[in-house]
């Protein structure tokens, strides 16, 4: 449907010539129709219309050929049921469309042709599909497009939430900040149990004065009362000594929290080095090629670079 070349062997004189180019101007694409002249009836019209049909076959330049006749008697058709016509249009190569008479007129070329058409003007319509109709197909295909492609975004989209979380995850910044979150917890827990361990304490010691005053009076504490004073002092170095260790112990933590900040180097005046194209951090110049791209990351800022030598250790 709808060919952009096409061979038409008909009489340049006739209604049928002119009804054909009408209608092929009106409808599809365009297209080009080289029309080849003959005779479409009386004696030397088999001939002319036989070399038609195989000259546009030897040419092959048009996409399909065509026949078109306006209606006549039977004598005025004869000429598309000789031997001739029928021969040239069984042996060519390209398609054949034969509009020869009105819809109740059939021909011998008519059933050797590959498609038949009632009319030319019907020849013309199989041809060429309504304008109206191939807007409609893109306005369906633009539609379908559209769909297509903002599905296509949507999927990225997500693609691209997931392994941004994923790197958020994976990120030293992020391991920095759960560990940070862990330690804290260890330290309120830390603290929780030290001051329930000292309730404890305090309350087992004034039950303990409790009972001793029941049981001998306030003369008989007296008597203690410098051992109470050291278990007293006992008490008060064994908490602060408590607090010292739980105070190395976080020291200890935070040290290490320190010595795996990739942010510390950086106060230093070193740098980390990143290959743009795959995202992987610089650890050897075997690690790029030239042309490859580089992001620089320093204490206050990022410096873009790109490598224009090969290394020479791997030269």
């Amino acid at each position: 449907a709808n060919p952009r070349r096409i061979a038409l062997g008909t009489a340049t004189t006739g209604a049928a010539v002119r009804d054909f180019l009408r209608i092929a101007a009106e409808r599809g694409a365009g297209c080009e129709v080289r029309v080849h002249p003959v005779l479409v009836q009386g004696e030397h019209a088999p001939e002319q219309i036989a070399a038609a049909v195989a000259e546009a076959d030897e040419q092959s330049w048009a996409q399909a050929v065509v026949l078109v006749r306006g209606g006549g008697s039977l004598e005025d058709l004869w000429a598309f049921n000789t031997e001739a016509v029928a021969q040239a249009i069984f042996d060519c190569r390209l398609p054949v469309l034969c509009g020869v008479g009105h819809e109740v007129d059939t021909t011998i070329a008519d059933l050797v042709a590959d498609v038949r058409a009632a009319t030319p003007s019907h020849a013309a319509q199989l041809l060429w599909t309504e304008r109206r109709e191939l807007v409609q197909r893109v306005d369906d295909l633009e539609l379908r497009l559209a769909e297509i492609w903002n599905g296509v975004v949507r999927s990225r989209e997500r693609q691209l939430m997931a392994m941004e979380k994923g790197l958020a995850w994976l990120s030293p910044l992020a391991r920095l900040k759960r560990l940070e979150k862990v330690l804290s917890a260890a330290g309120l827990r830390l603290e929780r149990v030290t001051s329930d361990r000292m309730a404890t304490a305090e309350h087992a010691v004034r039950e303990l004065l409790a009972r001793m005053l029941r049981a001998h009076g306030l003369r008989a504490l007296r008597a203690p009362e410098s051992e109470l004073q050291g278990l007293a002092c006992r008490l008060d170095d064994a908490f602060g000594q408590m607090v010292v260790e739980a105070g190395h112990t976080l020291e200890t933590a935070q040290l290490r929290l320190n010595a795996v900040d990739p942010e510390k180097p950086l106060q230093r005046g070193y740098a980390m080095v990143r290959v743009r194209e795959s995202g992987v951090y610089l650890r050897s110049p075997r690690d790029v090629l030239p042309g490859d791209h580089l992001d620089i990351r320093v204490r206050d800022g990022h410096v873009a670079a790109m490598v224009t030598e090969e290394n020479e250790d791997e030269a």
